[in-house]
Formats: C-alpha cells, sequence, structure tokens
C-alpha cells in the first residue's frame, strides 16, 4: 500500500510539474535555451516532451571546439583541456565503439567525417557522423576512386565539408587522397569526381582545401592556391592564386580556414624548431630529435580586385579565434574563455619514425606561446595513435 501511495504522490508531483511548465512562454524557455552550453542543454530535453519539443526550434549557445582524440574529448575549460567524460551530463557515443576501426578525416559543424569499417571484413566506408545524436549519413564508396589504395582506410588523408542549405541531403565533400590527389562528391552522388590540375605539363599535387560557396580553394605544393567551381559532378578552374613561400623556415603549412559568417578565407604556416628543451613539449613520445612550435603567420585573401586576388598578412584577427589542427583548422568568434588574437594549435609532428604531438596557444600580439594543459593527466600517449581533431559539438 504505501508503495503505491508513492507512485501516485510521484504521479502528482509530475503533473503538477508539467502544468507549470507549460505555463512558461516558449520565448522565455527558447532564451534560457541560447544561454545553456552543451551538457545542460542535453539535460533540459531530457526533462518532459515538451521540453524536447522546445529544444527542436532552439539551438544552445556558441560552444568551443573540443579537441577530440581517440578515446576522450576534451573541451576548454580555464584555458585548460579537461575531459569531456568527467562531467556527468555528457551524452554521446564515442566513434570507435561503432565499428571494426575508423579514422577521422575532419569534422563540419557538428559533425564528424570518418573512413571506417564496420566488420573485420567488410569494405571501407565513407560518413558523416554526428557523435551526440548518433546519426550518420553515407557517402559513395571508395571504390568509386582509382587507385591502388582505395580499399585502404588511410586513403583520404583529409575531408572538409560544406552544407549547401539548411538540409543535411544538400552537403558538399572534398577530400585530400592518397598522393596528393583531389576529389569531391556530394552525399547524394552515386561516385566521387577526381579533380585533375596541371602547371607546365606537370600535374599538381594538393596540400589542403577548404570550400565557399560551393568552390573548391586548394593549396598545391608549388604554393599556388587554386579555385574550382563545383556544378553537379563537374567543375572548372576559375583562378590560381600565388601564396607566400618561406623556404625551409616554415615547415608545416598551409593550413586553410574560412570565416563561416563572413566567407573571407585565411591562410596559416606555422614554423617547428627542433630542441632538446623537453620543457616545451606538453606531451609528446620518447624520441632522439624533439620539435615544437614555434611561430605562426597568417594571411587573408584578398578578393576586391578580381583580376588580382592577392595574400595579405594579418596581424590582428579582431574578434575571431583560430583553432588550427592537421586534419582542419576552425574560426570562431571570441570569447570570455579564450585568449584574445589567439591561435589554439593541436598539432603533430612527424619528422621521426614516431609522431609526437604539440599543443599550445600562439598569440600573433606579442609571439609568445602559451602550453595548453590536461589537469589530471600525467601521460597522453596512448592518445596519440588515433585521430585528433578539433570539433564544434551540435545536438542535431
Amino acid at each position: 500500500m504505501s508503495i503505491q501511495k508513492h507512485r501516485r504522490s510521484n504521479e502528482h508531483d509530475y503533473n503538477q510539474g508539467s502544468k507549470l511548465l507549460k505555463q512558461v512562454p516558449d520565448e522565455i524557455m527558447e532564451l534560457i535555451l541560447q544561454r545553456l552550453n552543451i551538457f545542460d542543454y542535453l539535460a533540459f530535453r531530457q526533462v518532459c516532451r515538451s521540453w524536447h519539443a522546445i529544444s527542436k526550434r532552439c539551438s544552445p549557445a556558441p560552444q568551443l571546439p573540443w579537441l577530440l582524440f581517440d578515446s576522450d574529448p576534451f573541451h576548454i575549460q580555464d584555458h585548460c583541456l579537461v575531459s569531456c567524460l568527467s562531467d556527468p551530463r555528457t551524452h554521446y557515443s564515442v566513434p570507435p565503439k561503432l565499428f571494426y576501426e575508423s579514422r577521422c578525416l575532419g569534422s563540419v559543424e557538428g559533425w564528424l567525417i570518418m573512413a571506417a569499417r564496420i566488420h573485420r571484413s567488410s569494405p571501407v566506408v565513407n560518413l558523416l557522423l554526428n557523435p551526440i545524436s548518433g546519426c550518420r549519413v553515407e557517402l559513395p564508396p571508395l571504390s568509386t576512386i582509382s587507385g591502388p589504395r582505395s580499399t585502404r582506410l588511410d586513403f583520404l588523408r583529409k575531408a572538409v565539408a560544406s552544407f549547401e542549405q539548411t538540409r543535411l541531403e544538400q552537403c558538399l565533400v572534398a577530400s585530400l587522397c592518397d598522393a596528393g590527389r583531389l576529389a569531391f562528391c556530394r552525399n547524394i552522388d552515386e561516385s566521387w569526381t577526381l579533380v585533375k590540375a596541371r602547371e607546365r605539363n606537370v600535374v599538381l599535387r594538393f596540400e589542403d582545401v577548404e570550400i565557399i560557396d560551393g568552390k573548391l580553394y586548394a593549396a598545391t605544393t608549388h604554393s599556388t592556391l587554386m579555385v574550382f567551381n563545383i556544378q553537379g559532378v563537374t567543375y572548372t578552374a576559375e583562378r590560381v592564386v600565388k601564396l607566400p613561400y618561406f623556404g625551409i623556415y616554415y615547415h608545416t603549412g598551409p593550413y586553410i580556414a574560412k570565416d563561416v559568417a563572413t566567407k573571407d578565407l585565411f591562410i596559416v604556416y606555422s614554423r617547428s624548431i627542433a630542441s632538446s628543451n623537453h620543457s616545451i613539449i606538453v606531451y609528446d613520445l620518447p624520441s632522439r630529435t624533439r620539435y615544437h612550435t614555434r611561430a605562426f603567420r597568417v594571411f587573408k585573401l584578398e578578393c576586391d580586385n578580381s583580376d588580382d586576388p592577392h595574400c595579405v598578412e594579418v596581424f590582428d584577427l579582431g574578434n575571431r579565434t583560430l583553432f588550427v589542427n592537421d586534419l582542419g583548422t576552425k574560426i570562431i568568434s571570441s570569447s570570455s574563455d579564450l585568449e584574445r588574437n589567439c591561435i589554439y594549435y593541436a598539432l603533430y609532428r612527424d619528422y621521426t619514425k614516431e609522431s609526437k604531438t604539440d599543443f599550445g596557444v600562439f598569440s600573433l600580439t606579442n609571439k609568445s606561446i602559451k602550453l595548453l594543459t590536461f589537469p589530471g593527466y600525467a601521460s597522453l600517449q596512448g592518445f596519440f595513435k588515433g585521430m585528433l581533431v578539433w570539433f564544434t559539438p551540435n545536438p542535431w
């Protein structure tokens, strides 16, 4: 009898709470949602059906990028990288647990671009995966790209994507393939399209790529930026822009980044040096030679005169913050949680047999570097064998 009374009491409290919640105007609820971080937002929509329905009409507050490892995502808190797993409100699906083996190629608006095998003997599939909601969208199979290594998990080195409309069905994906080749597709296409470009009868190889308004901006190994206009499964080369050249002094780059709001294009270079000063390295694997980032230079593509587009060096990012990584560079509006006019970076250093990872915050104002630390983690060596990508969580 006491159990039945307890159940009736809980049902009464729930019904009374639901009635009170329905009295709160939707406009007020939406204002609340716009101020929640991703953890509180996910908890909000689990309260009841009406709150879940409201959450579908409103996104949470702009999120800072997570740094996603194979086994653990980290988010920035008090200028440190803190494990998301330490927060009990976190709800997401870790990609490696969903597949027999997988490799991250990049991220876009809350979605990871993945190459994966569902089972040990299954072919490699490419897909978009939202690790928060668990939704996935498959891309054309790799077998449609000719090449001896097209069946390997590491055939695609990196990928970027752009949503042409608000619907996911209109998504353009571009990827750097084996041997510096460039390919693109839409998720509704049946196959990938290889981009072929020559300069003085020499086949061009590509180092990085970004998408703006249905156009590919691809950096070549000849220090040029080529622009391709994509129309369905065909493309045309529009122009070639000369990129800065630094010889051997800037080892890494170019990293291409776009400002989604203004559609400005930025090109980033980093300079690395070998050093025996191990205190500069945050975490790395043992090796005889150690490298760390010493400086960055940032350039902006100016297209005021369409006949003469060129790159201009940027010394002040304004209200922007750059997040640089080998699998993609992000630009977000600065917030109180971030250093102003700075570049947050997480880069691989592959100059020896064993890869190492270099973390830090570089200031364009005074050219100084601060280390990104991981409180509570004595070593992160186990994370360096897999993917490492800046990822902005999105519940939808």
